[in-house]
Order: structure tokens, then sequence, then C-alpha cells
């Protein structure tokens, strides 16, 4: 599956009637239908790793980055702001199988969703 595939899928997600949870020794959290299809297609469990134990516990948007880099193949800069674009925390990935494109989720109440889930 391409990134615009991926994408085109990802906005099919309205609400969730499912939701998964984290083992606890990693925070515990919980994430929807749609970050699981997204987790699943992207090879990007890591990603669910990174942000329940090293996002900060209050509200954030959390944007993916993925870009190609020829020479090491593809990275990922993961991005928390706080709602107004004011930047709490970030981290990078030197590798990754993750598909390119930017990839927007949003952590409220310790739940992981993506925005159209809202």
């Amino acid at each position: 599956m391409d990134s615009q595939e991926l994408a085109t899928n990802l906005q099919n997600f309205f609400g969730s009637q499912t939701f998964y949870k984290q083992p606890d020794l990693l925070g515990g959290m919980l994430y929807t239908e749609g970050v699981k299809y997204f987790c699943d297609y992207a090879q990007a469990y890591w990603l669910l790793d990174i942000i329940s134990t090293e996002a900060p516990p209050e509200d954030c948007f959390i944007t993916v980055e993925v870009i190609d880099n020829t020479t090491y193949g593809k990275e990922a800069q993961i991005t928390g702001t706080d709602g107004d674009e004011r930047q709490t925390w970030e981290r990078f990935i030197p590798m990754t199988d993750a598909p390119e494109g930017s990839w927007q989720f949003w952590k409220l109440n310790d739940t992981l969703i993506l925005p159209s889930e809202y």
C-alpha cells in the first residue's frame, strides 16, 4: 500500500467502537481502530511505544513526518504541539519502514486518535 492509498483509507475512520491498549509497562495508553490500522499497514507500532512513554501527559497534537533520505533510507521526525503550535516535545527516528508523508494524530485524555475520529 502506498502513502496516498493509506492516507485515503485513514479518512474513512470516524469515531471508534473498539479501543486497544498498550501494555501497562508502556504507559497503558489507549488507541483507536484508525490508529491500529495505521500501525498495521505502516509497520509502525514503535510509534505507539514512543508516544506512550515519551510524550508529555498533557493533551497534544502529534505530527509524524517521514521522508526518504536517499543516503540512509527513510527517517521520521515526531513532533508534539500543544494545540497553539507551541512545540512540547520531539523525537528523531533515524530509520523506519513507515510510508513517506505527514501523518497526524491527537493524544486526548491518554487516548491516541486520528483527527477524523474526534
